[in-house]
């Protein structure tokens, strides 16, 4: 359950986020928030945060993408070399099963950025 205060402070973090979308000077955004009430050191902190919630969003979406890329081009990797031991009649093939797992670590990490946000 919300308090007043986390609403409070969402209605701070999509304002400024707002004035950010109008490509205004961090002091100006800082002035709009301490219009709000509040001073500048935590305008201030409002403002990085926001930032830092645009990269993590931004970095989620690389990790999924890259991660995805991972673990098809790992899965087929291994395939491949299953079908050339199986063509050459090899008693054994290589499974490069490192790239699959860093793939899967690429979509966990990616899937908790989502969630933080």
């Amino acid at each position: 359950m919300k308090t007043e205060v986390d609403i409070k402070i969402a209605g701070l973090h999509q304002k400024a986020k707002a004035l950010m979308s109008q490509e205004l000077e961090e002091k100006d955004i800082i002035g709009e928030l301490q219009k709000e009430g509040i001073d500048a050191g935590y305008a201030t902190i409002i403002l990085e945060n926001v930032r830092a919630d645009k990269r993590d969003r931004i970095d989620a979406w690389k990790l999924t993408l890259m991660g995805s890329f991972f673990i098809i081009g790992g899965l087929c990797i291994n395939y491949f070399s299953y079908l050339t031991a199986v063509n050459y009649n090899a008693g054994g093939f290589y499974i490069f099963w490192g790239i699959v797992v860093a793939g899967v670590l690429m979509l966990m990490r990616a899937a908790s950025l989502f969630r933080r946000l």
